[in-house]
């Protein structure tokens, strides 16, 4: 048996009513379908194959209510779904009952990894307690669309936990990790560090989380690679960075065109005239962007 389109789309857009009558009203067995396993990935950022219906709900935080449906209409919670879903006395009965589980991986995704997409501050300090480690090599973090390809040209390992929390804004499970021995000096696939891909996302709130837990504002990226470059087909030609080192989280943020980003860096105390290997400031990234210059951007950081 596979599963219908359909109630993978309801359950991945978190449609609670249409999973209920896919569940009720297809004539099929709820028992099977809850058992039955992804064949096929939901998305370009996240394939969950291998998943059943519950571990998908249990990833991100916006699917509660399909997977409080799932569990009540009989399906088997597991260390994955309990991580994210933040059932803490299930999941601490779980890892108690199988301390291996804790490594168990759902495509390449530990429950470690479900607990920071979901942002399970307190399923984070479970697993660490339970022997999780919070510095362990990362392969993919569901968050670009090329990670399958990275991962089929043995690019394995070029992430940390952190680093997943930083661009999921999950602030409650980068505290978790910090405070379980999370490295926020560690470098990622980009040769960029937590504040810079917290400055990628946008994330506001995330920049000044990190930097409460100690995460520096000014810290410098090491060079970008050819090889990461070449995932995103050629997208960094529009700054040339392939092989520059010394990025701050500011470069980044105004490269990306993110004002609210480079709005929170500078009054945390970014740097604005830190050059970089290229000669290059972030004044120099707004002016020439990812996607053009940022005029606004380019204002904030002249007037700042």
């Amino acid at each position: 048996m596979s599963l219908s389109p359909s109630i993978i789309a309801a359950v991945a857009e978190a449609r609670g009513g249409a999973l209920g009558i896919e569940l009720w009203g297809s004539g099929r067995d709820i028992g099977e379908i809850l058992t039955t396993t992804l064949t096929e990935p939901v998305h370009s950022h996240f394939s969950a194959i291998g998943a059943t219906l519950l571990q998908l709900a249990s990833f991100a935080p916006r699917r509660p209510g399909c997977a409080q449906l799932l569990l009540g209409a009989g399906a088997e919670l597991d260390v994955h779904s309990a991580a994210g879903l933040g059932m803490v006395a299930e999941l601490n009965a779980l890892l108690e009952a199988d301390p291996s589980s804790r490594e168990r991986r759902l495509d390449t995704f530990t429950p470690l990894q479900y607990a920071i997409a979901s942002n399970q501050g307190e399923s984070v300090s479970c697993l660490l307690g339970h022997g999780a480690d919070p510095n362990a090599a990362v392969d993919k973090i569901a968050w670009f669309i090329w990670e399958e390809a990275a991962v089929e040209r043995q690019m394995l390992g070029r992430w940390m936990a952190i680093h997943m929390a930083a661009l999921y804004g999950a602030s409650e499970a980068a505290e978790a990790l910090v405070d379980g021995g999370a490295n926020l000096s560690a470098k990622c696939l980009f040769g960029t560090e937590v504040m810079h891909l917290a400055g990628m996302a946008d994330g506001f709130d995330m920049l000044s989380a990190l930097a409460a837990l100690g995460a520096d504002p000014n810290g410098l990226a090491d060079a970008y690679p050819e090889e990461a470059n070449s995932l995103m087909h050629n997208a960094s030609d529009y700054t040339q960075i392939v092989g520059v080192s010394g990025r701050t989280p500011l470069m980044v943020a105004a490269a990306e065109g993110h004002f609210e980003a480079s709005r929170r860096l500078l009054e945390l105390g970014a740097d604005r005239e830190v050059v970089d290997s290229a000669g290059r400031t972030a004044l120099d990234y707004a002016n020439k962007g990812f996607y053009g210059k940022n005029g606004k951007i380019a204002r904030l950081i002249e007037t700042r």
